[in-house]
């Protein structure tokens, strides 16, 4: 958002008078797609913080099935979360996708 505050057409919409509310809706507008892809990118870290969390207070979940499955060389457990923590980043980022083709008119052309 700083970025796009400092490029130069939101200092020629404010040369030109546009009142300052506008020119924020414009900034912001310009500003969501980056956005939404670094929101896409945390889900990644948010699936490893969840199996350290399950780790540490000992929550039943599949982080901790996984980690179990680690340490007891059982490569099923494993290789299901694997393939679950990439089915759901890819959906993740599929409707990322589609929301950043909705809200930028850059990427319809």
């Amino acid at each position: 958002m700083e970025r796009v505050l400092s490029s130069d057409f939101i200092s020629y919409a404010e040369m030109s008078g546009l009142s300052p509310r506008t020119v924020m809706w414009q900034a912001v507008r310009n500003s969501m797609p980056s956005i939404v892809t670094i929101i896409s990118v945390l889900y990644g870290f948010l699936i490893g913080g969840a199996v350290l969390v399950e780790i540490v207070f000992s929550w039943g979940g599949a982080g901790q099935y996984a980690i179990q499955g680690v340490l007891n060389n059982d490569i099923n457990p494993v290789l299901g979360f694997v393939v679950f923590s990439a089915v759901l980043c890819l959906f993740i980022y599929l409707i990322v996708d589609l929301i950043c083709f909705a809200i930028d008119p850059r990427m319809r052309a």
